[in-house]
């Protein structure tokens, strides 16, 4: 379950911060690896 604790903002973008709550399960290990060459190495935004 989640919920809207609070309405704030990021910079220029407004934000939330949730509460979660719930169950979780482990369902597998996994390992990240960079590519210094991965032009999206650095992430990205969704708008």
């Amino acid at each position: 379950t989640g919920r809207v604790v609070e309405t704030t903002s990021f910079g220029p973008y407004p934000a939330v911060i949730p509460e979660i709550e719930g169950t979780a399960h482990i369902t597998g290990r996994h390992e990240f690896l960079i590519d210094p060459a991965d032009p999206l190495s650095n992430g990205f935004v969704l708008r």
